[in-house]
């Protein structure tokens, strides 16, 4: 697979070459198919949120910019030597037809209009209309770019009228919003962001497991394939490892536990390699830079910091495991729960007895008992519980919200543990927050 390359802080172009049109997280297409995909593609597509500036690759004059066809809103840009640049799927215009441009000049927008499944820039270098294979060495599947950077293919085009262009400073990072994600009866994938009003995306069918956390989402298909996609939920899937038994998102780290008990961590790019951590695993959590496995006999490990970290062995007979990155939870094979916080080698505190299942975020422990009644107390290990209601088979938190399944239908609060429930959806069969 392709490895990540990080974005730097770009060289100077030179006088006659081109420069990368818009800084994006993830290249999602090809000359020659979308990443992922057995389909034909030309040209490169660069994810960026909607509203990022574009830039002309190098001096031209605008040829086209219709809002028709697949390419949505674009932008064609004519120069010297037969050469012509195309930009689709833009949110908006930046320049005018028959407009004269200079290399670096912003153009447009992205966006996501015409055939388009997320926001991204669709960009072709073209000589004599016909579309050249001439990026994918540079921005091969998966890696990232930085606006105004020097494409490093070399065109016989005459040296630009405009300097080199500064790359602007990087954009700032978006808050993330909440998302939550369900699984139907069918093995249907939804999820939505922001509010709990906010509509359900449909992002995939054939889910037997799947868990959402910051900007990723992921789910085991029938096949036991591991797909994660980064970004907006209509981003493009990636089938990151076949013969997946569990999992765990924390960040830009994914933890798996494949069908033949071997626990392995990649940590940044979706196509970067796997680590090998331990043999005999049952599950994998993943909190912050901890990592936690249960093996075949019950016994907790967790190492924090390095992947080569040591092991430290917490706890025996356990059959759940949860942690944020200062606290650790265990549901012990007789039913109990306890929660540490601190260091690794901080004491456990008991917090229930008859517990099946458990979740912490934040200040926030939320426990199901054998009753299905689920609990949560928000603040300290000995903090007063707050009963969330009966007919419970899932209870899920985050430091603002509370998720149930209650008779096979999803259920959310925000805020106040004493809030309002809003239902969600129906035939759930699984629930995810973060």
């Amino acid at each position: 697979m392709a490895p990540l390359l990080m974005a730097t802080s770009p060289a100077q172009a030179e006088s006659g070459a081109m420069v990368t049109p818009v800084t994006s997280t993830l290249i999602t297409g090809i000359h020659g198919h979308h990443c992922g995909y057995n389909d034909t593609h030309r040209g490169t597509d660069f994810a960026a949120p909607s509203g990022r500036q574009v830039y002309a690759a190098y001096d031209g004059h605008v040829d086209l910019r219709s809002g028709s066809s697949g390419y949505g809103t674009h932008i064609v840009l004519s120069h010297p030597n037969g050469y012509s640049t195309l930009y689709g799927h833009l949110s908006g215009y930046a320049v005018g037809e028959g407009q004269h441009v200079a290399r670096g000049t912003v153009i447009g927008y992205v966006g996501s209009t015409g055939d388009s499944s997320g926001p991204h820039l669709h960009f072709e270098i073209r000589r004599n209309g016909a579309s050249l294979n001439v990026l994918n060495s540079q921005f091969p599947c998966r890696a990232t770019s930085t606006a105004l950077a020097p494409i490093t293919w070399s065109p016989d085009l005459p040296a630009s009228s405009t300097p080199p262009p500064t790359a602007p400073p990087p954009p700032a990072p978006a808050p993330i919003a909440p998302r939550i994600g369900i699984l139907d009866g069918a093995g249907t994938f939804f999820a939505k962001d922001g509010g709990l009003d906010a509509p359900w995306v449909n992002t995939s069918g054939g889910g037997t497991a799947m868990a959402v956390d910051g900007d990723r989402i992921g789910m085991i298909d029938g096949a036991g394939n591991l797909w994660v996609k980064d970004g907006g939920l209509s981003s493009a899937w990636f089938n990151v490892h076949p013969g997946v038994a569990a999992f765990s998102l924390s960040g830009d780290r994914i933890g798996i536990v494949t069908t033949g008990g071997d626990a392995y961590l990649q940590d940044g790019s979706l196509s970067g390699a796997w680590q090998f951590l331990a043999h005999d695993a049952d599950n994998i959590t993943l909190a912050a830079e901890r990592i936690g496995l249960i093996d075949g006999s019950g016994i907790v490990f967790v190492k924090e910091g390095s992947p080569d970290a040591p092991w430290t062995t917490q706890a025996h007979d356990v059959r759940q495991l949860v942690m944020t990155d200062s606290r650790i939870g265990i549901v012990t094979e007789d039913d109990v729960a306890f929660v540490k916080e601190g260091d690794l080698y901080a004491p456990w505190v008991e917090q229930s007895g008859s517990i099946v299942q458990m979740s912490i975020s934040g200040n926030r422990i939320a426990v199901l008992d054998t009753n299905t009644i689920a609990h949560v107390r928000d603040g300290g290990l000995q903090s007063p519980w707050t009963q969330m209601g009966n007919q419970i088979s899932r209870v899920e938190v985050t430091a603002t919200r509370v998720g149930i399944i209650r008779n096979g239908e999803a259920w959310v609060k925000e805020g106040d543990l004493n809030g309002a429930w809003h239902v969600m959806a129906h035939n759930v069969t699984g629930l995810s927050l973060s």
